[in-house]
């Protein structure tokens, strides 16, 4: 055998105790979170208007967050804000989060596009990441 052979033999042997002896590296408390529960896991926000809204009517607006991998329930705080664009309204509520969540908009009075935003804050130490969503929907006549 060849002493590079034989080199890569005995890495690949002890690789697997290396590892196993090493334990989870922490270098505080983010990093510690995430030794047991996935960071990759995201969360995505949709946010659901039906459009077009008559004028001088509320809007209805569904808010439905779901993390991108793992079965896992999301719970926190959905901020939710409505903006004319154009400037003229801005519109914000703040709601716990267990499951779908749908609130009404104050009276649309002014015709136009208008900008839904979510933005998804987890509960403290779940170890998963905060997601957004938007849309935009038009005031008619």
């Amino acid at each position: 055998m060849t002493r590079r052979l034989l080199v890569a033999l005995v890495t690949l042997a002890l690789l697997p105790v290396l590892l196993a002896t090493a334990g989870p590296v922490s270098a505080g408390s983010a990093a510690s979170r995430c030794d047991y529960v996935p960071c990759e896991n995201a969360a995505s926000v949709n946010v659901v208007v039906p459009t077009p809204v008559e004028r001088a009517t509320r809007a209805k607006v569904r808010v439905m967050v779901r993390y991108l991998s793992g079965a896992a329930r999301p719970t926190g705080t959905v901020v939710i804000t409505v903006k004319r664009v154009g400037g003229g309204l801005t519109w914000t509520r703040t709601r716990a989060y267990t499951g779908r969540i749908t609130v009404r908009t104050p009276r649309l009075r002014k015709t136009g596009r208008y900008r839904v935003t979510a933005v998804f804050t987890p509960e403290a130490d779940s170890g998963f990441r905060p997601g957004r969503g938007a849309t935009t929907f038009r005031v008619v006549r």
